[in-house]
């Protein structure tokens, strides 16, 4: 019985050790959702939007921080049309007739969302980190018409157009 009783103890304390012992931790991953609304100028007067879109659509833009040091950047519609849109990155430049490359930035985010029933969503993975996408990527986030050809030189055909992530 007493051999019983230690090498009851001694399993007991082997568990625990390896339990108790495990020093590994899980990182907070971080994610922020930036909320976007109809263009009717907020980035700039010149740009607000100019066709027949309906008013009511909206966007959120969620960055996901991983665990490799990638992002995952999600974009989700209300209020939409019934079609596919076109979303893209922008990144920023001056000294030129517009303020941005019109190349969308597909290292941050290039991707269409379709929409059913007024709402939509898609994601893609950034090479980009969380903090740079949130904190240093200098760039717009656009949304063109669905109803429309796809202009990148055209920004009042934007129905969304915003400083992306912020």
């Amino acid at each position: 019985m007493k051999s019983f009783v230690i090498k009851s103890l001694f399993l007991l304390a082997l568990v625990v050790g390896f339990t108790s012992c495990d020093e590994t931790e899980v990182p907070e991953l971080q994610s922020t959702t930036f909320n976007y609304s109809f263009n009717t100028g907020q980035a700039a007067a010149a740009y607000a939007y100019s066709g027949s879109h309906p008013t009511t659509i909206a966007a959120k833009l969620t960055i996901d921080e991983m665990t490799d040091g990638t992002s995952k950047v999600t974009v989700e519609l209300t209020g939409a049309l019934d079609s596919t849109y076109m979303i893209h990155a922008h990144d920023k430049v001056s000294g030129q007739t517009l303020p941005y490359d019109q190349t969308p930035n597909a290292t941050v985010y290039a991707a269409p969302v379709v929409v059913s029933g007024g709402t939509g969503t898609s994601s893609q993975i950034s090479t980009m980190s969380y903090e740079a996408l949130t904190t240093t990527y200098d760039g717009f986030f656009v949304i063109h018409d669905a109803s429309q050809a796809v202009s990148t030189t055209d920004p009042t055909t934007y129905v969304v157009l915003g400083d992306f992530a912020r």
